[in-house]
């Protein structure tokens, strides 16, 4: 066993999504940079915080090579986006489905976030946001950030992008109220409403719509003390990150193959017309642990194991198409469980008459499917990125493939190597 290289899609931004955002910052309007002049706020009036949102996990290594990944796949729209802190039930360590509401850092709409939260910049695939908490450092009474003794709680950041427009009727996220739990903030999306054509690219012109991202942090106040931390030098909580809520299947055939790519599709019923917002772990105790170290962190981790999710089918007619560019072929693609039937792929190549099916599962030397056992082969799982690249074709119609299969910005995996 060999661990090969895998290519990895960490963010970086660019001189049009930065133009993209300056923008958007324009159309939500309220907004204020960090070199503006700012009131001096007395510490009876709320804490002020300030912290980042950034979309897609980090590596948690740098030690293979990467390649600069799109910055759709990450992007945030920040007329789109909804910032909420929701308290940790009292006897638990982490944020779940019976978690609620504390307030409305960010929404759309001017009149449900707070008066003084402001995004001092953005960046396409990061935000940073500076606000004022309602607690009162010198006060006691009730206070939704402090224990009875006056000590600070810890609570959650929860972070919503992009996915209003993946709603029936395409509803925002508003009229959410003091006592909404998380599990009331999970809403199923439809994955078939946001399809043109029979296939969906983040961001594109035939479908202005960007990935469902979803993040949470737990943190506290521990630190703050007013005589250091004021609208100037706002309480820093950190960077809350963002997981992206679909996978990503990619094909390229190989130089020396004399294949071109003519059109790719995912059979009728091989795919899930919806997802899931929040990864819970299950319909009864709403649990995120099925995110890395979450039970720990309290935080966004990547997906190790496959969440609870609604999944209808499609039809045996509905077909969805890859978007081919080059020689490469991409969709995006909700959870969906494997284990019944993982050939869900069709390719056909200019060069050749014939539809060529393609499993989504590992494949031995000599181009033939196999049964894998890794979480990531019995369900399409968030967040990660499965790449075949097609070196030939036999007589059989058999395809002769190399696959990596990894999260999208996580570059530890060990894989055979069929070369």
């Amino acid at each position: 066993m060999n661990i090969n290289h895998l290519s990895i899609y960490r963010d970086k931004g660019n001189h049009l999504a930065a133009a993209m955002a300056s923008l958007l910052l324009l159309v939500a309007g309220g907004c204020v940079m960090d070199n503006e002049d700012c009131s001096v706020v007395d510490p009876n009036d709320g804490i002020v915080v300030t912290f980042e949102l950034s979309g897609g996990i980090p590596a948690h290594t740098r030690a293979l090579d990467e390649e600069e990944g799109s910055e759709e796949e990450s992007y945030i729209d920040i007329n789109d986006l909804y910032i909420f802190t929701f308290e940790i039930g009292e006897g638990k360590t982490v944020a779940d489905g019976d978690s609620k509401l504390m307030e409305i850092l960010w929404s759309p709409n001017k009149d449900e976030r707070l008066d003084k939260s402001v995004i001092t910049s953005s960046a396409g695939n990061a935000i940073w946001l500076r606000t004022i908490l309602n607690s009162n450092p010198n006060g006691t009474g009730n206070d939704p950030y402090k224990n009875d003794d006056g000590t600070y709680k810890n609570f959650c950041i929860v972070t919503v992008a992009n996915a209003s427009k993946w709603l029936e009727g395409g509803a925002a996220y508003s009229g959410l109220t003091e006592g909404t739990t998380l599990a009331d903030l999970q809403k199923t999306l439809s994955y078939s409403t946001v399809l043109t054509n029979g296939s969906w690219v983040p961001g594109g012109e035939k479908n202005p719509s960007w990935m469902p991202l979803f993040g949470i942090k737990r943190v506290n106040l521990d630190g703050y003390d007013p005589k250091t931390y004021n609208e100037s030098n706002p309480y820093p909580l950190g960077t809350v990150w963002l997981l992206r809520a679909l996978a990503k299947v990619e094909i390229t055939t190989g130089a020396d193959s004399g294949l071109t790519i003519e059109s790719a599709n995912v059979v009728g019923s091989g795919w899930n017309k919806d997802l899931s917002l929040i990864p819970f772990d299950s319909p009864e105790n709403k649990s995120l642990n099925c995110m890395e170290k979450y039970a720990v962190t309290g935080s966004t981790g990547q997906m190790v194991r496959v969440p609870t999710f609604t999944s209808t089918a499609a039809g045996e007619s509905e077909t969805l198409s890859f978007s081919i560019e080059g020689n490469k072929a991409v969709v995006y693609l909700p959870e969906y469980n494997l284990q019944s039937n993982n050939r869900i792929v069709s390719i056909k190549f200019k060069e050749l008459p014939n539809y060529f099916p393609l499993n989504v599962s590992p494949y031995d030397a000599n181009g033939d499917p196999v049964s894998g056992e890794d979480i990531w082969w019995k369900f399409i799982l968030r967040n990660y990125l499965y790449r075949f690249n097609i070196k030939g074709v036999t007589i059989d119609k058999n395809l002769q493939i190399n696959w990596t299969v990894c999260p999208m910005d996580q570059v530890e995996i060990t894989i055979p190597d069929f070369e």
